[in-house]
């Protein structure tokens, strides 16, 4: 005996892979083991769960640039800008160019003076911690 195919509503499924939902939690919310969610896929659009997934996830992605562009150029105030921003950089791996700088003698000096003193000292703890071993040892 079969049980009943529940209907699925693709439009919603969609959406949440487009919003970048995983499949596991897909079937979680519709109801249905993965595994019946995966062959529904193969079944009802003759490609196989990540085919159709990469596909939704690819519409979502474009979607999420086009409001960045259009929020760029002044076309629409829809969006907020922080939250663009994160879903740029989670989503479409965009990252903030890192800039070059030079370093001058001037700046390089006093950290050298610092990590001489700090060597200084290390090798005054090394000293006394050989001498306390050897004082140790002759007692």
């Amino acid at each position: 005996m079969c049980r009943t195919e529940l209907p699925i509503d693709w439009e919603r499924v969609g959406q949440m892979l487009a919003a970048g939902c995983l499949g596991i939690e897909i079937a979680a919310v519709i109801g249905i083991h993965q595994k019946t969610f995966y062959d529904r896929v193969l079944k009802d659009f003759g490609i196989t769960f990540t085919e159709y997934s990469q596909e939704k996830k690819a519409r979502g992605e474009a979607a999420l640039r086009e409001v960045q562009y259009n929020k760029a150029l002044g076309i629409s105030k829809k969006g907020d800008n922080t939250l663009l921003i994160w879903l740029g950089k989670q989503r479409l791996n965009q990252r903030e160019s890192i800039s070059e700088f030079s370093v001058s003698q001037e700046m390089i000096q006093p950290l050298a003076a610092v990590m001489n003193q700090i060597s200084g000292i290390q090798q005054e703890r090394k000293s006394a911690a050989t001498k306390d071993k050897a004082a140790a040892k002759s007692e």
